[in-house]
């Protein structure tokens, strides 16, 4: 019976805590953005955060100046691998374990990234953190979605960032930064197929990262889907030596994009600065409309 009660307490306790299902970002500036570079490339990385606790890989209290100190090394590897957009999860917003601060607010100041928005995904009970994509470039909106309720362990969600391009055929570039469930298969599926649905309508470039908790396995279906759904590739799907989550050697962290980009590079990037390494990407954005596009042999899938 006790076991029961305390699974009942753990259940109403992330239910408690789940943010909000779907609102309106606030885009956050530091400085005025830059403008979109030429030839339409950008480079982009993705990198779950661990709430500011560095390359642990249990939560633990923080105080403030220790979270900081976790958080100056991110700050470091942004500014030298000097990414146009960046995915985090787990991204803390004045959160009890970690400091009561911004975290992402904190890396875009001292990183020199102009502006970002920001997904409370677990909002409650002492906890504030989620998904947030952060942008050198014009953010136009920003919209927060949190999934349905996965009980005991916390939400999940995604944070999505409308970045205008100078092309002519009003397109804009759509990022997701996304964090799926950790602990079950079926509710990651799950929360691919509620993804698909919020994203499938889109008529702008499409470009998802984050951390997705799986890899690209025949026992499990979740990038699947969200590939196959979303006419997504991703950069040597098949290539075992992409290590993102080093503690269980897999590649837990993607970066896919729709068929009107292709990959120029990509690389998991040193040192590392949380539980998570960071994956890096230079992409090309194709901006001419589809009945112009030559085919291109050299895609990955």
């Amino acid at each position: 019976m006790s076991g029961i009660l305390v699974l009942v307490a753990a259940c109403s306790y992330t239910v408690a805590a789940r943010g909000e299902r779907i609102a309106d970002l606030a885009v956050k500036q530091h400085s005025a953005a830059r403008p979109h570079p030429p030839g339409n490339v950008i480079r982009v990385m993705t990198l779950n955060l661990a709430h500011g606790r560095g390359n642990r890989t249990v939560q633990r209290v923080l105080r403030k100046k220790s979270a900081r100190r976790n958080l100056d090394s991110v700050v470091e590897l942004v500014r030298d691998t000097d990414p146009h957009i960046i995915g985090f999860q787990e991204a803390d917003l004045k959160a009890a374990w970690s400091g009561r601060f911004d975290h992402v607010g904190y890396i875009t100041q001292k990183a020199g990234m102009a502006n970002w928005v920001h997904a409370c995904n677990v909002d409650g009970l002492g906890l504030a953190y989620g998904t947030a994509v952060a942008s050198r470039l014009p953010i136009d909106r920003g919209i927060g979605y949190t999934f349905d309720a996965t009980p005991p362990t916390f939400s999940k969600g995604w944070s999505r960032a409308v970045i205008p391009l100078d092309s002519g055929t009003g397109r804009d570039l759509e990022v997701v930064s996304v964090h799926l469930d950790f602990l079950s298969p079926k509710h990651r599926t799950n929360q691919a197929r509620q993804l698909v649905k919020e994203l499938g309508e889109t008529d702008n470039h499409l470009l998802l990262m984050g951390d997705f908790n799986c890899g690209l396995r025949k026992d499990e279906e979740t990038l699947g889907v969200l590939m196959d759904e979303l006419r997504l590739t991703t950069y040597k799907p098949d290539a075992e030596d992409v290590i993102t989550y080093p503690t269980l050697k897999e590649r837990l962290d993607w970066i896919l994009i729709g068929a009107d980009m292709r990959f120029l590079d990509c690389e998991v990037v040193e040192p590392q600065v949380s539980d998570h390494l960071a994956l890096i990407a230079t992409i090309q954005i194709d901006t001419r409309e589809p009945s112009e596009r030559e085919s291109n042999p050299e895609r990955d899938r």
